[in-house]
């Protein structure tokens, strides 16, 4: 077992769950659009909120490796394909200006997605407590 092997198993194992998220994410959007009562909805964005933060405390320890780990392979061998790439990555245009990160958005993608559903069950749950509930559902239930 080495860096290498470390870095394919890490990058497909977080590729994995952030699939599983943003699966997850696009199924609970899909079925609110398709909810005509807003107590339901809300309830339903309470579920793929939650669902969405366990998976993002699940995405970040495996980022943290992953980071790690192409930061030693930066350093390992600098014959190696990793640091070469890097090095003719960076030295074009827009990646030159920022510079050599390792950075993976992973964590951010997971974040987004659960930050919305959030903001969705804040957002219906004021909606049920205010009278514009009544409004938005007799709107829902004339859809078709």
């Amino acid at each position: 077992w080495n860096y290498f092997s470390e870095r394919e198993f890490l990058e497909s194992i977080l590729n994995q769950r952030v699939n599983f998220a943003i699966t997850v994410f696009a199924l609970i959007i899909a079925a609110v659009a398709q909810i005509p009562k807003l107590h339901r909805a809300s309830l339903l964005f309470l579920i793929g909120a939650i669902l969405l933060t366990m998976l993002l405390f699940s995405v970040q320890p495996i980022h943290s490796r992953l980071k790690i780990t192409l930061e030693i392979l930066y350093k390992i061998d600098k014959r190696h394909v990793f640091p070469v790439t890097n090095k003719e990555l960076y030295s074009y245009g827009f990646f030159r200006r920022m510079g050599r990160q390792t950075k993976v958005t992973y964590v951010w993608i997971t974040l987004f997605a659960a930050l919305v559903l959030w903001i969705g069950f804040f957002g219906s749950l004021w909606l049920l407590f205010t009278d514009k509930g009544k409004e938005v559902n007799d709107w829902l239930s004339k859809l078709p």
